[in-house]
């Protein structure tokens, strides 16, 4: 453990530390999102996602750690977003003449057209995923991957992973 000049070098030291903490456990609860998205949506896990499963790549790249920050309260937060950028449109051939989007459009008479509501096709996925959708078109029961998630990483859990994390650094508790 480094010795300090001052509190505020110190208090700067502490905060680091937590900020590293929050961001390495917010780093293993997105790779478990990523996991639970590919087991829960196929009903097995894949070990390597890539391209060779284009969607579904997309939607795990999609899911983003934000940046550690101290909220409006001194609190330090993270997010773990679904960036629904990181989905792009799919055209598949149907016929000799026409291409469809097969996985942003509506309506098959309207290429181009991704949008319901108000959002893309790509905004609702994550969506449908885990509430599920009854729209005839693209219909799909809900895999609840993030309360599944959220249930795995309790904050108990969360507590504990950062207690690792920083008695690695070299701080003690009682």
């Amino acid at each position: 453990m480094p010795t300090f000049e001052s509190i505020y070098e110190l208090e700067k030291y502490v905060d680091e530390s937590f900020k590293i903490a929050l961001k390495e456990v917010a780093d293993e609860i997105r790779t478990t999102l990523s996991y639970n998205y590919t087991k829960l949506w196929y009903a097995r896990p894949f070990d390597n996602v890539n391209e060779n499963y284009i969607r579904t790549y997309q939607l795990t790249q999609g899911l983003e750690v934000i940046p550690v920050k101290f909220n409006s309260f001194g609190e330090l937060t993270v997010d773990i977003i679904f960036n629904p950028d990181k989905i792009h449109p799919l055209w598949v051939q149907e016929t000799d003449k026409t291409k469809f989007n097969s996985y942003m459009n509506w309506s098959r008479k309207e290429p181009g057209k991704t949008e319901s509501d108000g959002k893309t096709v790509a905004q609702w996925v994550a969506e449908w995923i885990e509430e599920g959708n009854n729209d005839k078109t693209y219909k799909m029961p809900a895999k609840h991957v993030f309360k599944k998630t959220e249930k795995q990483y309790n904050s108990t859990k969360i507590q504990q992973k950062i207690r690792e994390i920083l008695t690695q650094k070299g701080f003690a508790f009682a």
